[in-house]
């Protein structure tokens, strides 16, 4: 019949052992170095395919990864391999990319744990073919404690960073307003309480004052 309906078989779970050998955990903490925010912790585990035969097993990690990443939104993150056996896979350095917003840092909340069935591999991989400097690896760790205060560290200086970022611009968005009222050309004079100063073009007040009022804070210019 032209409207027969052919059974193809019913839905059945995926079961991602089934694409993958390697298993994906995910850990959170609090940052101690702050307030607030946490740290997420990505615990690989298992044997990753040799050569090609670990394609499969990068692009799985990846996706596990970034999506606890999307979900999560942490301020520093930590790649632990250190259960995880690995000889060589070149797929694997995708993984390896920081989150797209940390791109533009010079020093990326993010580190890695390596161990024992893995450790030459990921270094040479690094190194070999993803061009890395060898002095340059600080963010690679054999023990995940140092790896968080390492992130910890990272976070801490970039929230200092950043805070000088917003003040130095700040700053100079002030001076710019600053320059923009102009000179008190008067002749009437201040019509703030107890100021002699003479009024600003199309305002009431002298400069000083009418920075104050717009801003919402002591005028640090005279």
């Amino acid at each position: 019949m032209a409207n027969e309906i052919r059974d193809h078989g019913a839905f059945t779970a995926v079961k991602w052992e089934d694409h993958s050998s390697v298993d994906v955990g995910f850990q959170a903490a609090p940052v101690r170095s702050a307030e607030q925010g946490k740290l997420l912790r990505v615990c690989f585990s298992g044997n990753y395919g040799y050569g090609s035969a670990g394609n499969r097993d990068a692009t799985y990690m990846d996706a596990m990864f970034r999506a606890a990443d999307e979900v999560l939104h942490p301020e520093g993150v930590i790649l632990d391999f250190s259960a995880m056996a690995y000889q060589w896979g070149d797929m694997l350095g995708k993984v390896l990319n920081v989150p797209d917003r940390w791109r533009a840092l010079e020093e990326p909340p993010f580190a890695i744990v390596e161990g024992a069935d893995c450790k030459g591999a990921l270094r040479s991989l690094l190194v070999d073919d993803l061009d890395w400097d060898a002095s340059s690896l600080d963010w690679i760790f054999e023990d995940v404690d140092q790896a968080r205060e390492f992130v910890e560290l990272r976070i801490t200086k970039n929230a200092n960073m950043f805070q000088l970022q917003l003040d130095r611009k700040r700053d100079e968005a002030a001076l710019a307003f600053w320059k923009m009222l102009g000179e008190e050309i008067g002749p009437e004079r201040c019509r703030s309480a107890a100021c002699t100063r003479l009024r600003i073009k199309d305002s009431v007040l002298c400069r000083i004052h009418h920075f104050e009022q717009i801003q919402h804070s002591a005028c640090p210019f005279s």
